[in-house]
């Protein structure tokens, strides 16, 4: 499938292959990815720029993987405005994306760094980095 029927959401609703099992994109996206988002996405390009929507992720996970960066440094020097300033843009730029898991974890580290919360903030971070992760690899998903 080229990237422009990608783009279009073409075959986004049949199981495809992933090694021996059968595998749903939408599936995988639960609970991680606002789908109805990424569906505006797509609407706002339009059929003069199919790609828009993929552009947007890389963009977005570009920046996200910047954003988490700061985090980790901040997080080693226990600057907690730092924490929640990246935070809030982070979870700002996750909502927009249609990245729910990622921008909740992203608030409550906000709230957590605002309060100073030293070793929640720790364990909540180490859950937003899996939150990216598991982020990057939805997304990802539907550029396939």
């Amino acid at each position: 499938m080229d990237r422009q029927s990608r783009a279009r959401g073409e075959g986004m609703d049949r199981p495809q292959a992933m090694g021996s099992a059968a595998f749903d994109p939408a599936g995988a996206a639960a609970g991680v990815i606002d789908l109805g988002q990424i569906a505006q996405l797509r609407e706002l390009g339009g059929e003069d720029e199919p790609e828009l929507v993929l552009d947007l992720i890389e963009l977005f996970l570009s920046d996200a993987h910047q954003r988490l960066a700061e985090m980790r440094l901040a997080l080693m020097t226990q600057d907690h405005r730092t924490i929640a300033r990246t935070a809030h843009t982070l979870k700002s730029s996750a909502g927009s994306m249609g990245a729910v898991l990622l921008s909740q974890v992203c608030k409550e580290i906000e709230e957590l760094a605002r309060n100073c919360a030293g070793s929640e903030l720790n364990s909540r971070a180490e859950s937003c980095f899996e939150a990216y992760e598991k982020t990057e690899q939805a997304l990802k998903l539907l550029d396939e």
